[in-house]
């Protein structure tokens, strides 16, 4: 009787097994099969995800993935499509060698971040020639994986914007690029905005990514200029008015005209302000300009050069209503005056810079303030320009109430006109000094700035000197804070270093940074160091204050007890007094220490 196990018989679970294992080793190959054509799919799918992950590592970082063995320097794609890469270990570089190839390992956790959907354990991905051929070694029979070619060639683009030259920080601008990828797909991306976010004038680039169907990425760049937004250029200040040089070639004017110093009849002879910056009229192809107590300088594209407001001492260059106090709200040619550099104004004189090195002076020369003894120690007016001699090879002269100092091209410094308090770098006098002369100790200077009675040396290393009077703690020191002593020996001022550029004006200074702050110290009853500090006080500000609101500042241009400040992104902030419109707002006679925006400048 035969054996039953839970209801079958002992042949008949024979014959089922036997049954099951014919099935099996039948359906083995086709099973199999499948398995291997799995396998290779994956190994095809996960050649793609590196690829594109190689791709896309070099279009964000700019270098290949780092490698290992021979250099660790990133290839060119030049040479890139003569190496030959692998991935991962136990891999027979002599079996797979090429003619002129060469292979390096490259390192995988730099392309994680790229790699989504990468799943089997690719053990070699090979890059060689021909260029952009790839194929994949299987890691069980370390041989060739057929079937996937891949270019890993990204598109080309061209970048073209418009327009093209003369941006502004408030024009709209259009990038356009256009690829072809390597199916030949073409494809095109255009952006339009502001260039708000230019903020300095200056050479920018801007760089576009292309993507094409398949996920590669290709990138274009357009190098450009950006000029100011508001098109200021330069800006001068004087005893109550602001000239502003604007980038066109323009002039605009605001603050009291008394003297027709603004270039136009309105309120000529009143003291009614003039807040609103208003065109000069008839005055275009302006290069450069210069402003003194009450008087207003252009030089123009051609060389020559234009005068207008006060002319008692002759400081216009021409006899116009000398000793009187009537205005000259015309701009008017300085005849003989041709082929001039650059233009400097004091309280009552101006001093040109002649393309020939030679330097010109003419108006009040009390003290010598125009390196000549012409009607030294009175006030006759001194309306042709006289050439200094001792002068030749100036490189940067600056003056100011009363006296002159010049930057010669051999680096000595020369100064001469009124020095009550050492401003000239020498014992103090209250006589006339019209021989320019050189102060000793001086050597490495890089910007020369002076004020009524002091003078602010910038040194090549950054670091500052000052002396004359200090009063006020103009000199950024204590010493002789609160007298009238003269300091006649230029020295350093403490603590102040990393000055790229320096400025000064009736009893305080400025220093910008190389970081990009502004320091202020001296004199600031009307707000004119930028800060409430001793503000209508006659206290002494001998240390250099940081003024939080003039961060990022491209020039400080400075006024008797004013100054303006032109910024990184083009706009213009005025401070200090403002008894006269001065600061482009409703005339006050209070202390005004926040710096502002003046409108009106575009």
């Amino acid at each position: 009787m035969l054996t039953k196990l839970k209801g079958f018989t002992l042949i008949e679970i024979i014959v089922v097994m036997a049954i099951l294992a014919i099935l099996v080793t039948l359906a083995a190959p086709k099973f199999l099969g499948q398995t291997e054509k799995a396998h290779q799919t994956q190994l095809l799918n996960d050649a793609k995800v590196l690829d594109d992950a190689i791709t896309r590592y070099y279009i964000d970082e700019g270098v290949w993935p780092k490698v290992g063995g021979e250099t660790s320097v990133p290839l060119t794609i030049a040479e890139l499509d003569e190496k030959l890469y692998t991935v991962g270990t136990g891999f027979s570089t002599e079996a797979v060698r090429e003619v002129d190839a060469d292979f390096y390992d490259i390192n995988l956790s730099l392309l994680k971040p790229y790699m989504k959907g990468f799943k089997s354990d690719i053990k070699n991905y090979v890059l060689q020639n021909p260029i952009g051929s790839i194929y994949i070694l299987d890691p069980e029979t370390n041989s060739r994986l057929e079937g996937y070619v891949a270019t890993n060639t990204a598109p080309v683009a061209s970048f073209t914007m418009s327009p093209e030259n003369g941006l502004m920080t408030n024009t709209a601008v259009t990038f356009t690029s256009t690829s072809t990828d390597a199916e030949g797909d073409t494809l095109t991306e255009t952006w339009t905005g502001k260039q708000a976010m230019y903020t300095t004038e200056g050479e920018y680039t801007v760089t576009l990514k292309v993507t094409d169907v398949d996920g590669l990425e290709s990138i274009a760049s357009k190098t450009f200029t950006v000029i100011n937004a508001t098109g200021v250029k330069q800006v001068a200040s004087g005893n109550g008015h602001t000239i502003v040089l604007m980038t066109d070639g323009t002039v605009k004017a605001f603050g009291g005209n008394y003297y027709g110093q603004l270039g136009t009849a309105t309120n000529n002879g009143t003291a009614t302000s003039n807040p609103t910056p208003t065109l000069i009229p008839g005055l275009t192809g302006v290069k450069q300009i210069a402003v003194g107590d009450s008087h207003t300088i252009a030089l123009m594209d051609d060389g020559t050069v234009k005068a207008f407001g006060n002319n008692w001492c002759g400081q216009l260059g021409n006899t116009s209503n000398n000793l009187t106090n009537n205005a000259n709200s015309t701009p008017m040619i300085i005849s003989g005056l041709i082929s001039v550099k650059s233009v400097v104004a004091g309280g009552h004189c101006t001093i040109v810079l002649l393309n020939d090195g030679t330097v010109k002076a003419f108006g009040q020369n009390y003290y010598g303030q125009l390196g000549s003894t012409a009607n030294n120690s009175n006030d006759k007016a001194n309306p042709t320009p006289i050439l200094i001699p001792e002068l030749s090879g100036a490189k940067e002269i600056v003056t100011g109430g009363y006296h002159t100092v010049a930057l010669m091209n051999d680096g000595t410094v020369k100064a001469f006109g009124y020095n009550g308090y050492g401003q000239l770098g020498k014992t103090a006098n209250s006589i006339a000094n019209p021989t320019p002369t050189i102060i000793s100790g001086l050597s490495s200077v890089k910007q020369l700035a002076v004020g009524n009675s002091h003078t602010v040396v910038l040194m090549t290393d950054g670091t500052v000197k000052a002396f004359g009077m200090n009063y006020y703690g103009q000199l950024g020191s204590l010493t002789n804070n609160s007298t009238f002593k003269a300091n006649p020996t230029p020295t350093i001022i403490q603590g102040l270093i990393g000055v790229k550029e320096i400025a000064a004006g009736i009893d305080y200074t400025f220093a910008l940074m190389t970081d990009n702050t502004t320091k202020s110290f001296g004199f600031n009853w009307y707000g004119q160091l930028g800060v409430s500090v001793n503000a209508e006080t006659n206290n002494a500000n001998s240390t250099p204050i940081i003024v939080s609101e003039l961060a990022g500042v491209k020039q400080i241009f400075t006024g008797y007890y004013y100054a303006t400040a032109l910024m990184d992104n083009g706009t213009l902030k005025a401070f200090g007094m403002n008894n006269c419109g001065q600061l482009g707002f409703t005339a006050n006679n209070t202390a005004n220490p926040m710096p502002t925006t003046v409108s009106g400048l575009i």
